[in-house]
């Protein structure tokens, strides 16, 4: 399906901004892209995110998940959300949560 899952999203942006600190710290390039590549990337990844969370899934409207505990990564330890925007995750995972563990979504 063609959803945006807030759990995918956050990988590629802590990727995006790993890369970038790498390439600061060792003065590296990044041919052929241009200077501005990751910013772009980093940038439209960000905003996508920020239009999700604290949702898994927003659109198409029938797929839409508002708790998945696959989300409390972007908390740690990708550390890609504001300590709000995890405190929000965070009380939405009681959801998912059962007397003995946690199930994926529900």
């Amino acid at each position: 399906h063609s959803a945006q899952h807030a759990s995918s999203l956050g990988p590629c942006l802590a990727a995006v901004r790993a890369f970038k600190q790498m390439i600061a710290q060792e003065g590296l390039k990044l041919p052929p892209c241009k200077d501005d590549t990751l910013d772009i990337l980093e940038k439209g990844l960000q905003e996508q995110l920020d239009a999700i969370l604290p949702n898994e899934t927003v659109l198409p409207v029938e797929h839409t998940r508002d708790a998945d505990s696959a989300l409390i990564f972007l908390c740690y330890p990708l550390n890609v959300v504001t300590e709000d925007m995890g405190l929000q995750i965070t009380e939405r995972l009681t959801k998912v949560m059962g007397r003995i563990a946690m199930c994926r979504y529900r």
